[in-house]
């Protein structure tokens, strides 16, 4: 199925976010909040918008807006992260400079189009829609739960682009009144790893 990415309005994302995010399997799959207290996100839609460096849409041919791609700035935890993992065979200061240019990822289907290879085809182009924009890297993160396991998608999709296992937070977010761990992952820009050679990340997911 061909899609669009477009920037996001932020006059006009809201709505969508929160019509995606209603359905409680897809809040669910996103991580960030308990998928039996949907409505308590809503409040937090436009704070996440705001956060947000880059916001794509995603969308059908006929325009219908069925998904969205957002990039944030780094946890301070995870850019700590990668700070101690050596990444980069650079000086001090460039190295600060890369790592500030990371940015977190964050994506969402509507229930309806989701487990029919667009979630792949939008990740792919908008990490490459960012990396164009001097992004050093991109990190991601998926819940692993008690009651339906690992999202599996979301690790083989990550997987599949790449991505490489940086840490993990144990017990870290309530899901259906269960807490769950989530697994921490990054992926680095092709042409920054080329120009500073990388190499302390060469274990893939699992």
């Amino acid at each position: 199925m061909k899609i669009g990415l477009r920037y996001f309005s932020p006059i006009n994302a809201s709505e969508h976010i929160e019509r995606i995010l209603s359905d409680a399997v897809v809040a669910k799959l996103f991580g960030i909040i308990n998928s039996n207290e949907v409505d308590i996100f809503k409040p937090n839609v436009n704070e996440y918008i705001r956060n947000c460096q880059y916001l794509f849409s995603v969308a059908l041919e006929d325009g219908k807006i069925i998904g969205f791609v957002g990039f944030s700035p780094l946890l301070p935890g995870d850019r700590n992260a990668l700070k101690k993992r050596g990444l980069f065979d650079c000086d001090d200061d460039t190295n600060e400079i890369l790592l500030d240019s990371f940015l977190e990822i964050s994506y969402a289907l509507d229930k309806d189009y989701i487990g029919m290879g667009i979630g792949p085809q939008a990740v792919k182009a908008a990490i490459e829609m960012v990396f164009a924009k001097e992004c050093a890297g991109i990190v991601a993160s998926y819940g692993v739960f008690r009651d339906i396991g690992e999202n599996v998608r979301s690790s083989r999709l990550l997987k599949r682009e790449g991505f490489v296992p940086l840490r993990t937070y144990e017990n870290s977010m309530l899901a259906s009144g269960e807490r769950a761990d989530v697994k921490v992952c990054y992926l680095i820009n092709p042409i920054v790893e080329q120009k500073y050679g990388c190499s302390n990340h060469v274990q893939t997911i699992n």
